[in-house]
């Protein structure tokens, strides 16, 4: 064993039980050769992590702005809606599958350029709502809106669409309502709302929502497809912040 150097010999005996010998040093050598290819795969997984996040904030700088600015107008030219003095406090992009869904959000949650204000089960999947540390700037000709929450939910089962920017909220509570819990200002508030456009074909789904309820209404553009617009009291991002200090 000494004489020709070998770092190991096995050794097997009666029974079917195996000895292994192994060379002073050559245990360590393993370990390290096993750390350093462990160094190599956790490096190169933190590289692909941030080309993936780089690439999806180059997705919403550059989609983003066309999207909302064709809702905007939207809603004025087809709804009479003007929201030039109303927050567009978040949009909602979707993913195709859950595996994409998995690997954007582990991605954005790496990344200096995100944070993850909260992740949680909503009807049954998970849905990610991420902060940008820059807000995108969409310049109008009679206003500007400004988005910096990124909603990501993964795809219902049984409902499969396409990836990409699904719908925008806009806030209409003029910070004059602190809870988010549904109660009688907002029923009222959000029924106000729809009387004042009775022509809108308003989907009331969302009205008895516990927590922050919603109307909306669909614009369809051949850009970007069919999308939702939601109308709310509390941005979103207040609502998470509510709902956390709720369960501490």
């Amino acid at each position: 064993y000494l004489e020709d150097k070998s770092d190991t010999m096995l050794i097997s005996f009666e029974g079917g039980s195996r000895a292994r010998l192994v060379r002073e040093g050559a245990l360590e050598d393993e370990v390290d050769e096993g750390c350093r290819w462990r160094k190599l795969i956790e490096k190169r997984s933190s590289e692909m992590k941030t080309a993936h996040a780089s690439e999806f904030l180059s997705y919403l700088n550059e989609h983003v702005p066309p999207f909302v600015s064709s809702i905007v107008t939207g809603l004025n030219s087809e709804c009479a809606i003007d929201v030039s003095n109303l927050q567009a406090d978040h949009v909602c992009y979707r993913t195709d599958s859950i595996e994409q869904y998995t690997s954007l959000v582990e991605a954005l949650r790496s990344d200096d350029s995100f944070k993850l204000l909260v992740e949680s089960e909503i009807g049954g999947r998970p849905i990610a709502t991420f902060k940008l540390a820059t807000p995108i700037e969409i310049k109008l000709a009679n206003c500007d809106h400004s988005i910096n929450v990124i909603e990501i939910p993964s795809p219902k089962e049984g409902s499969p669409y396409n990836a990409g920017l699904e719908h925008v909220e806009f806030a209409i509570g003029d910070g004059m309502y602190k809870s988010p819990m549904n109660d009688d200002s907002h029923q009222h508030a959000l029924l106000s709302w729809m009387e004042c456009y009775p022509s809108v074909s308003w989907n009331t789904k969302a009205l008895h929502k516990k927590c922050n309820p919603d109307v909306s209404t669909k614009l369809d553009f051949a850009d970007h497809g069919k999308v939702s617009v939601k109308f709310h009291l509390i941005p979103l991002e207040d609502v998470i912040e509510f709902e956390v200090q709720q369960s501490v």
